[in-house]
């Protein structure tokens, strides 16, 4: 059984670290899951949401504070409004913190 020549181990060893360098240059693009499907027309959604969490702030010795916590409350708020236009479905987002 043959198991190659010199040349196609060559080949092989530039292929991976070709592949090992140029996975520092990878990109990638983060897209909502259903962003891109489509509405009904005329379809109005308003949707509101909250959250709250707690947690303690470490702050450098030096600094004469202990015990230090902070809460957080948030709130936000969205409407989405599908209509046609030039003969394909359209959307108008809008979303406030």
């Amino acid at each position: 059984m043959r198991h190659g020549s010199p040349r196609s181990h060559a080949v092989r060893a530039l292929l991976v670290l070709w592949l090992c360098l140029s996975g520092s240059q990878a990109q990638a693009q983060d897209l909502e899951p259903r962003r891109w499907s489509h509405l009904p027309i005329d379809l109005n959604v308003v949707g509101f949401g909250a959250g709250w969490t707690n947690g303690d702030i470490l702050l450098d010795p030096v600094i004469l504070a202990e015990d230090v916590t902070y809460d957080l409350y948030i709130g936000g708020a969205g409407y989405v409004r599908s209509f046609e236009m030039l003969g394909k479905s359209a959307r108008f987002d809008f979303t406030v913190p």
